[in-house]
């Protein structure tokens, strides 16, 4: 049963996650933290999709364990980054329509690092949470 909540629990925080970037994204301007060297921004989508990867791997590795499947490990690297990158793709397409706001494909590559980067962080520390 413990396992169960935290497969429920990941999957709440990284659906809660998704309406959180898409909500950012349709934001008509965004207040960014300065960073000195780096772009406006940066650091924020790297930061979110950061947790968004942790979160995603932590629910499949979850997902893998109740339903007694074997996941190589580098699906639960992929898998995370491939919808990290779907969700970071589709919030910069969303933001031609929003005045004010600008596709961009950097920030798309930010996006894209950050689930690699959680999912990664969320494989080497498995057993801690």
């Amino acid at each position: 049963m413990k396992e169960k909540m935290k497969l429920y629990a990941y999957f709440s925080l990284a659906i809660a996650e998704t309406f959180t970037l898409f909500w950012f994204s349709l934001l008509p301007s965004v207040t960014f933290v300065s960073t000195g060297g780096l772009r406006p921004g940066d650091i924020e989508h790297l930061a979110a999709y950061l947790v968004y990867g942790f979160l995603w791997t932590g629910f499949f590795r979850f997902f893998a364990r109740i339903t007694k499947r074997r996941v190589p490990g580098i699906l639960l690297l992929v898998i995370p980054l491939l919808i990290g990158s779907a969700v970071g793709a589709t919030c910069e397409t969303l933001q031609l329509f929003v005045p004010g706001r600008v596709a961009d494909p950097i920030d798309w590559a930010i996006d894209t690092l950050g689930a690699f980067c959680g999912a990664f962080a969320a494989s080497k520390l498995k057993n801690l949470f």
